[in-house]
Formats: C-alpha cells, structure tokens, sequence
C-alpha cells in the first residue's frame, strides 16, 4: 500500500511544514511511503494462497512515520494434524508473523517476532496443533522502515 503525504499531514499544513514534509521524505524516503516501491501482498478480504511445503516469495511494504506497521496477508491449508513451522527467510529487515484461526485475521491463535536474534529469519514452530483440512490464516507484518523481500514457507 503506497501512502501519500500521510507520514507528516500536510492536508492544511503551511509553507514551512511543506517544506519541512519534502526535506523529511527526501531524507527518509521509505518512511513516508512515497518512493517505498515494495508493495504489500495480498489483503485481510483477498489474502495469497500457501502451499504447505513450497517456498513462496513475498513482499511487504515499509513502515510509515505514523507508526502502523504495514502487513501482506496469506493463507494455507493444513495438510497434517500437529504443530507447524513458519518461517520467513529475509536478511535485512525486521519482519514478524501472526497466526489466526479466522478469514477476518481477528482470531489470534500464534505469533513469532525473534528480531535482532541470529540468523536473520523469523522461524518459529505453532504451539497450537494444527488440525489437517483446516484453513488458517497469516500476517506478515514490517517493524522496519524500508519494504522487505522475502521467502515464507509454512511445513509440519
């Protein structure tokens, strides 16, 4: 999602915090999101289909200065009963994820954000078992300013 301006408020804003919002974005041009090309993938109403067990490359965008984490969406078939690994293979940013048990992603059944810890993936197991021919549905969200590329793979 490429915001606009958002980052500062210059609907009413005058010459100076004008100014001030194109010197800011210029500095820091993901942190507005203006000239952040990485885009988020998939949405809470239309999220991208997992293959458990097939390596997917995704992308989030950046996070804005108004501190709202941006987030693509996905979701994935169970194909076994038990617990699961998520993992996002990414080297430069801080990513994390949410499990949820609902297509409205309201329903928050796990989550994993192991910034700063080596090596640079966010890899945890499910604590709660998965059941097979359940659907679920996941969150990968950017703590970072900058848009992220990355690999995601969900196995049991």
């Amino acid at each position: 999602m490429i915001r606009t301006w958002q980052c500062v408020g210059l609907r009413r804003a005058g010459r100076f915090r004008a100014a001030l919002a194109v010197l800011l974005c210029a500095v820091v041009p993901a942190g507005c999101g203006v000239l952040d090309l990485i885009p988020s993938e998939g949405s809470p109403s239309h999220p991208v289909t997992l293959h458990v067990g097939e390596p997917h490359q995704g992308h989030v965008a950046g996070l804005p200065l108004s501190g709202d984490y941006d987030s693509s969406f996905y979701r994935f078939t169970a194909t076994l009963t038990g617990q699961y690994t998520i993992s996002i293979n990414n080297n430069d940013q801080d990513l994390g994820w949410i499990l949820y048990s609902d297509p409205g992603f309201s329903a928050r059944m796990d989550q994993c954000d192991q910034h700063g810890l080596d090596p640079p993936w966010e890899s945890c197991r499910t604590i709660p078992t998965l059941v097979a021919g359940q659907v679920y549905y996941l969150e990968v969200h950017n703590n970072s300013l900058v848009g992220s590329v990355y690999t995601v793979l969900v196995q049991p």
